[in-house]
């Protein structure tokens, strides 16, 4: 790995690069931005949403974790996108660990780029490459889809 906009995120333990993911109910990817791990998460969804805003006008409610749950974060994002980013999180009275259905949503979507050679770990020079790599994933992710609805008519 090598190439432009690579970094450390001390936090998460992350050396290269982050991929910062959209994604529908489905868990199919919408848009995502891949940027250096040096960038804050905030500063991935900004810059994400900078990027998507204008193809996704339509989107009203963005569920998010609780890394992005800040009241200020939320209000920046609505201000200046017309996103309402709605925190997911498990009730207080749930002890232990729960399952998040909406959460898990995007888990699942990391996790299938995992079945993916050139994404299991981040191969490529350019943050556009490896972009460009999870949109050629996902077509086929789809297009199985569709031949296993078809066999089933």
């Amino acid at each position: 790995m090598g190439g432009e906009e690579i970094g450390f995120d001390g936090g998460k333990k992350v050396k290269g690069r982050k991929r910062t993911i959209l994604v529908d109910t489905m868990g199919l990817v919408l848009d995502l931005c891949v940027h250096g791990a040096k960038r804050s998460d905030h500063q991935g969804m900004k810059l994400l949403a900078q990027n998507t805003s204008q193809f996704w006008a339509c989107l009203k409610i963005i569920w998010v974790d609780s890394t992005f749950a800040g009241k200020e974060f939320i209000a920046k994002i609505q201000r200046e996108f017309g996103w309402k980013l709605e925190h997911v999180k498990k009730t207080d009275e749930e002890p232990g660990f729960t399952v998040i259905p909406k959460r898990w949503v995007v888990e699942r979507t990391y996790s299938w780029f995992g079945h993916y050679r050139r994404l299991s770990k981040d191969y490529e020079f350019l943050p556009t490459t490896s972009e460009m790599m999870i949109f050629a994933s996902m077509i086929h992710i789809m297009l199985r889809r569709f031949e296993r609805q078809s066999q089933n008519i």
